[in-house]
């Protein structure tokens, strides 16, 4: 028994840390999300932005600008592209001028989205905003976003405190198992499942084959057991067990014995006809 509680605890455990992994690494892709997006919104919103890209050095003007809003937010890029997808920025100066990858058509129809992106330089949370000009046109785009190896890293450094924490529920769940099974152990002297089952059959055809009538009562006063010989005696119902004392329609006498905390010996009650002793 002991072993199948560990199974089933260890199962658990091993289930619960895998559901809370997911949820966390969930967790931070939806925050990476959140950042990518306000950064991108917040380089889009910038006054002058729109202007500088139709400038005729945009890099010039818009680097430093994309450069603190990315330290500032968090983000690991901040890229501000042409109509075509060319950055005009990026936190890698070596893309500069180069076409971003993917598709921004939605972007260009007036759409802010965020997506994972799979593709060069690396694959990353990304968020996309429009950038419009004075008279409402797009004019450029605004790509923020958050490499997968940084969701990554994060989901790694948080790790340790959710491996320590399952660790720790399945040390306190497989004390409480080996507490549960001395318990048991203790509660049946030692006895196996089997052993337990043959002292219950025994006990069983022991009872029922006496001639005496043997009832049991509980500290409610409510009966526990009747064999077949007090149930023919008495004229018990087969419902007779759980019910309390004074609702089995005993005789008046043998009704008080049973409700009384006092012992009796050798007493003669009248019931149905019969003197019971």
């Amino acid at each position: 028994m002991f072993v199948l509680l560990c199974a089933i605890v260890v199962l658990l455990v091993v289930a619960g840390t895998v559901a809370l992994v997911w949820q966390t690494r969930s967790a931070n892709v939806r925050r990476a999300e959140d950042r990518s997006m306000a950064s991108a919104a917040a380089v889009a919103d910038t006054p002058g932005i729109a202007k500088a890209v139709q400038s005729s050095d945009p890099t010039a003007v818009l680097q430093p600008v994309a450069e603190r809003v990315r330290r500032s937010v968090g983000v690991d890029f901040v890229a501000i592209l042409n109509k075509n997808g060319v950055r005009y920025t990026d936190a890698v100066p070596g893309l500069i001028g180069k076409r971003a990858s993917g598709d921004f058509s939605r972007a260009l129809a007036g759409k802010s989205y965020t997506e994972h992106f799979h593709g060069a330089p690396t694959d990353a949370v990304r968020a996309v905003v429009p950038l419009r000009g004075p008279d409402g046109r797009v004019v450029g785009i605004v790509t923020a976003g958050v490499e997968v190896t940084t969701v990554s890293a994060t989901l790694n450094n948080e790790l340790p405190v959710l491996a320590g924490g399952a660790a720790a529920s399945l040390l306190l769940a497989m004390a409480a198992a080996a507490g549960v099974g001395r318990r048991l152990s203790r509660q049946t002297r030692g006895l196996g499942p089997v052993e337990v089952t043959r002292m219950y059959e025994h006990h069983e055809a022991v009872l029922h084959a006496v001639r005496e009538g043997v009832l049991v009562t509980d500290q409610d006063r409510r009966l526990v057991l009747a064999n077949d010989e007090a149930r023919r005696l008495l004229g018990l119902p087969d419902d007779a067990e759980g019910r309390p004392v004074d609702e089995l329609n005993l005789e008046a006498s043998l009704q008080a014995m049973l409700m009384s905390d006092q012992e009796a010996s050798d007493e003669v009650h009248q019931t149905g006809g019969r003197l019971l002793t």
